[in-house]
């Protein structure tokens, strides 16, 4: 060492290791001041911000954390109540991704093979199996719906990324049949379910605003593309009626589909394309469907999550609240009951009953890092206001689907059996033919006077 260079301190060295409530004592420290501890399971205090707000002071010890695993939820108070939580990064069922490409692909073939089935059940002359029905299925069914679901899982992933959240890709279920109850069709959209890859209860979002865009992205972008894929669908579908293999389906559209597709065609001509959409309007009914499903409030769907960054943890954890979404998802079971009994919204509202007496009701929203920043108000009414009018614009109606039952029958004649007529003057007469079904009728009408008249000149 030469005369220049300074002289080294020694390094002082514990004489015990810290334990882990030591070390994470010491990393606090840095960045908030310990008034007493929170005695309990989980490292807790109140704290009050060493330098700064108590939101800069927390994302600067969020960041040194999460490299170990730790989560700091911070709830407001005075003074602040600090807690920090493990969540280990091996605690999600994140599947490898060739597990992840394969359960896409199968859905793939799966949504192909109902499109085939949707398109032969309208043409008899056809079977499921025939590449012209395999390539118009993949073309109009598969494809669209598979733009979407990837297009929404990409936005959705980026999204979570850009609040801090590692969400990964939902995983879709798709049925490769069509649904039926007797004889008629009972969910012929073929989606079944989104399944995430991370558990939501462990995901810890940074705000309430955070976990309020994480709660609306997927729904709404199903709704938007949806809708879109409905519209031209529907102008795709055509006037004249195929040959039914079974009873044809009738699907309700929602109120914001037949809105605009009024402004674009006859209510006449929509009310009977409706028998027999086009494959690609059924796409886009599956997705604003399942755009409204995921918006109902219910513990482990978005729309709950959504809720709960709105009204707050304090709000959301009151037994009113509970009780209040318990009663909604019981009386919606009891209108089903007494309207149409159809299967699909029994099960979903029966599902909302059972989860609100389970811990998903106080769980399944996620983890709020920073709880102490309330939501504005004004943003928190507009987006309450905004997630109920998408429910009822997309509301599909308390049977989706129903059958045509008399889809077979031939011509409904209501003609008088007199009528008087002043002689020697001109006079005209209308009787009117109302098709019943949805077969194409070819009708001959011969008109003559019992006994002749040949004076009259009947055409």
């Amino acid at each position: 060492m030469s005369e220049n260079e300074e002289q080294l301190k020694p390094l002082l060295l514990q004489k015990k290791a810290w334990s882990r409530r030591e070390l994470l004592e010491h990393i606090v420290d840095r960045h908030f001041n310990r008034l007493s501890d929170d005695f309990g399971d989980l490292p807790a205090w109140q704290v009050s911000p060493r330098k700064g707000t108590a939101s800069e002071c927390l994302v600067e010890l969020a960041s040194h954390l999460r490299v170990l695993g730790w989560y700091p939820l911070l709830d407001d108070g005075e003074p602040f109540s600090l807690t920090l939580l493990d969540i280990p990064s091996d605690s999600h069922p994140n599947n490898k991704p060739h597990v992840q490409i394969i359960i896409w692909v199968l859905s793939f073939l799966f949504s192909a093979t109902l499109g085939a089935s949707w398109i032969s059940y309208q043409d008899t002359s056809v079977e499921w199996y025939e590449s012209a029905v395999i390539q118009s299925s993949l073309l109009y069914f598969a494809c669209p719906l598979f733009a979407a679901l990837l297009f929404t899982s990409f936005l959705r992933k980026s999204i979570f990324g850009r609040l801090g959240v590692d969400g990964g890709h939902f995983l879709p279920a798709v049925s490769p049949i069509i649904f039926f109850s007797n004889a008629q069709m009972l969910w012929p959209f073929g989606l079944l379910g989104l399944f995430n890859q991370r558990l939501m209860p462990a995901l810890v979002w940074p705000t309430r605003r955070g976990m309020l865009i994480s709660g609306i992205v997927t729904p709404l972008s199903f709704l938007l593309i949806g809708l879109c894929y409905a519209v031209v669908g529907i102008l795709m579908t055509p006037n004249s009626s195929p040959d039914f293999t079974g009873i044809p389906p009738i699907i309700q559209l929602n109120p914001i589909t037949h809105l605009i597709a009024t402004f674009l065609i006859t209510p006449e001509e929509l009310v009977v394309r409706t028998v027999w959409l086009h494959p690609l309007a059924l796409v886009g009914q599956a997705l604003m469907t399942f755009a409204w499903i995921l918006l109902i409030p219910i513990p482990g769907l978005p729309g709950y999550r959504a809720l709960w960054a709105i009204l707050g943890t304090e709000n959301m954890m009151d037994s009113g609240t509970e009780l209040a979404l318990y009663g909604l998802f019981l009386l919606s079971i009891v209108v089903i009951l007494i309207t149409s009994g159809f299967t699909p919204w029994l099960f979903l509202f029966g599902l909302g009953v059972w989860r609100m007496f389970s811990d998903q009701s106080k769980t399944s929203a996620g983890l709020i890092t920073n709880d102490s920043i309330e939501l504005d108000k004004r943003h928190a009414l507009r987006a309450f206001a905004a997630i109920f009018f998408a429910l009822l614009l997309t509301f599909p109606g308390v049977a989706t689907v129903t059958g045509y039952d008399d889809w077979e029958e031939g011509l409904a004649l209501e003609w008088p059996e007199e009528s008087a007529v002043n002689v020697d003057e001109t006079w005209s007469y209308s009787l009117d033919f109302d098709l019943v079904g949805v077969n194409e009728r070819e009708v001959n009408v011969a008109v003559w006077a019992d006994p002749p008249r040949p004076d009259w000149n009947l055409q």
